[in-house]
């Protein structure tokens, strides 16, 4: 009876602490066929994307995605896409999700990859067209950080400047 209750506690023991740590370990990456059709979804966007077929573009590119989720390409492209449907100064509802989409497109891809300048300066202007000015300051900060001094320190100048022309309304934040 004694052995039974310990080899109980035992199966007790691993199904509660070892098992979901078993369990919990990260999935290998994608198959070679997964990648292989990833990299043809990507092609086939840029594609797209390329011939000004926005919508057929963003399918391939979020099918890109769905084969190879590490696939910062096909992120920044994504997001690019979103961008050509955008039109700065527009406060349409529609028009704002569009801009969100480009930005969350943008920060998956720096969440991947920190580093990737062309992402951060694509969110400092898109940040900068929506007049979310200390969005857009903060990215050209990070652009210098990124090694991009000239460029980042001329946006940045050009950030404040316009921040300061737009009248403050009475919440202290500035409006166009």
């Amino acid at each position: 009876m004694k052995r039974f209750l310990m080899l109980a506690f035992r199966v007790v023991l691993f199904s509660i602490v070892l098992a979901p740590l078993v369990l919990a370990q990260e999935k290998p990456a994608g198959t070679p066929r997964d990648k292989a059709t990833a990299r043809t979804e990507l092609n086939q966007g840029v594609a797209a994307y390329r011939n000004a077929r926005y919508e057929e573009a963003e399918d391939h590119f979020r099918k890109a995605i769905a084969a190879e989720p590490s696939l910062t390409d096909a992120y920044m492209f994504l997001a690019a896409t979103y961008m050509e449907g955008y039109v700065p100064g527009s406060e349409d509802p529609d028009n704002i999700r569009i801009g969100e989409q480009a930005i969350e497109q943008y920060k998956i891809v720096l969440f991947q990859n920190p580093k990737q300048t062309n992402a951060i300066k694509s969110l400092a202007g898109l940040y900068l067209q929506m007049k979310r000015f200390d969005d857009a300051k903060t990215y050209y900060f990070r652009l210098l950080g990124a090694g991009a001094r000239r460029r980042g320190v001329l946006l940045f100048g050009r950030c404040d400047r316009l921040d300061a022309n737009l009248p403050a309304t009475s919440g202290g934040a500035r409006q166009a």
